[in-house]
């Protein structure tokens, strides 16, 4: 499925192994820094390991977007997100 859309993090944090603690006191950091992690420009890979450090392995992910003008959504394993991040949409630069 296409995201066009935000994409919305369902999530647990990592407060013991975390790299950046900070993160991690306001839920909303958090958000900015998975939506920094994942901005890209085209030809950019995403760093998968310290975004990793950042979630449980249990983390699940609900990407949610317009597709055929209907709202879709899809609830996905942190394995199955970093996945979708390498589909050729986002390798353009998201």
């Amino acid at each position: 499925m296409k995201v066009y859309a935000s994409i919305i993090a369902l999530f647990t944090l990592v407060y013991t192994q975390a790299q950046d603690k900070k993160i991690f006191q306001n839920p909303s950091e958090l958000v900015k820094e998975t939506q920094r992690i994942i901005s890209i420009e085209s030809g950019k890979k995403i760093d998968t390991a310290y975004f990793r450090t950042l979630f449980l392995p249990t983390a699940n992910f609900t990407v949610v977007g317009k597709e055929n003008k209907k709202f879709m959504h899809e609830t996905m394993s942190l394995n199955e997100f970093l996945e979708t991040l390498t589909d050729e949409y986002y390798s353009l630069g998201y």
